[in-house]
Order: C-alpha cells, then structure tokens, then sequence
C-alpha cells in the first residue's frame, strides 16, 4: 500500500452464504462491542464480488453501513468484470474504499476515459477516493504497464498472490 510501511490492510473476503446469513449482522456486533475507540476496520477491509453485492445489495448495504460507521471497516468491491459493476460502487451513498479488477479491465477504462475526456469512469471513480487494485500482474511487463496505468496497487503470482495463512503475509507488495 502507498501507506506508511507500518501500515497493513488485509482483506477478508465475504461469501454469498456470509451475506445472505441474517446472524452475521449480529454476531459481528457481538464480537465487536467493546473495540469502537480502536477501530479495527484501519486494517481489515472486507471483499465483496460485485455479484453478490448486486444479488445482496440490501443486506450488505446496512452491514456495511453498520460496519463503517462504528468500526470504521473499509470495503473492497471485488470480481468486477464491466463497467456496469462498477456502478454498484455508488449506490446508497456507500463508498468502497478499493476496486479489484483484471488488467483488461483496466486498460480499457483508461483507454475509454482518455477518449470521453474529463467525467470518465476512472475519473468518478478516483474522485470518489476509490483506489484501484489490478490483480492479475502475471510479469514486469504487466506490472509496469499497470503502474503506467494509474493503478494504487497490484497483485498476482509475479507481484504476489493472495495470502492464505498469515505467515504468508510477506508475500504482498506495494505498487
């Protein structure tokens, strides 16, 4: 992250199962009550696909309303495939604190943007304090176009997949 070095926000990915299930609202209170003034969420951040945000979007809006505001826990949007899933990032006055996206994707945004001009996607998007992670660096031809790109961070088997077990965790790297 373009953070201070210190600074680690890992990513938990949500299911569809973990959205659809009503006492996750209320196990998560429970397991938080307690930890407000220490604002767990400045290093966890929790990842929904936009599918599953499309399909739960009531559900997941008021938990991550809820989540945001008392624990200050950011939200990734994850699995973003066109430029209509980029649309859920809006809705509901909800910010996602980070977009992942493939490389194609990306490319094509910016390309799409570079021809509207001022107002495109990329642009709404990063006026919204959305950052953009693309995560299929695959090598440094992709890295360095990436970071041409505009991208706050990268990720893929060249940079460093997703971590599985903590003691992984030194396999990540900022853009």
């Amino acid at each position: 992250m373009n953070n201070k070095p210190d600074t680690y926000l890992f990513l938990l990915p949500l299911s569809e199962a973990s959205l659809a299930d009503p006492g996750l609202f209320n196990w998560l209170r429970k397991l938080l009550a307690g930890l407000d003034n220490h604002q767990p969420g400045k290093s966890i951040a929790l990842e929904l696909s936009a599918k599953n945000f499309l399909e739960l979007e009531k559900p997941a809006a008021a938990l991550m309303a809820y989540l945001h505001k008392s624990h200050g826990f950011r939200f990734v949007l994850d699995k973003v495939k066109n430029a209509d899933d980029l649309s859920v990032a809006s809705r509901h006055g909800l910010h996602f604190y980070m977009v992942l996206m493939h490389s194609p994707l990306f490319k094509e945004l910016k390309n799409s943007d570079d021809q509207v001009g001022p107002g495109g996607v990329l642009e709404k998007m990063r006026a919204q304090g959305l950052r953009i992670m693309v995560d299929d660096i695959t090598d440094a031809t992709s890295l360095t176009d990436t970071i041409a790109l505009g991208a706050e961070f990268a990720m893929g088997p060249f940079v460093g997949g997703p971590v599985q077990q903590l003691d992984e965790a030194a396999d990540a790297e900022p853009v």
